[in-house]
């Protein structure tokens, strides 16, 4: 049983950038849980997404775990590095500013990732 709906979430998060027209070509697969456990392999995922709550000036909000850096492959398993929790409502500005990172770049995440993890911890610490 989750914290979130990751099923919601995800769905809001694509219609948002969709709405956008945001470039989502560079951008990786997420995996989404709205659980801590290992439901929906976030923590494998190169962006992992894990159900939380946030409280900001003592008042809860939805939010999600974000992870970095973590892979299903056989021979190269390893979980992510969470590097922010950000409220739901977050969620597309931070993905519409990766995607924006990423166009620059000219680069999908899998390939721009490993030079510029420090980068993604800081860009996602914006929207914290």
């Amino acid at each position: 049983m989750g914290i979130r709906d990751a099923q919601a979430c995800l769905t809001a998060l694509l219609q948002a950038l969709d709405a956008d027209d945001v470039a989502t070509r560079y951008l990786p697969q997420l995996h989404i849980s709205g659980c801590h456990f290992s439901c929906g392999g976030h923590q494998a995922g190169s962006i992992g997404l894990r159900g939380a709550l946030k409280i900001v000036d003592k008042h809860p909000y939805p939010a999600y775990v974000v992870s970095a850096g973590g892979s299903s492959r056989l021979g190269q398993e390893a979980f992510g590095e969470e590097i922010a929790t950000l409220k739901e409502e977050d969620l597309p500005r931070f993905f519409t500013a990766l995607a924006a990172v990423l166009e620059e770049a000219g680069q999908p995440f899998r390939d721009w990732y490993p030079a510029h993890q420090k980068h993604l911890s800081a860009l996602a610490q914006t929207f914290e």
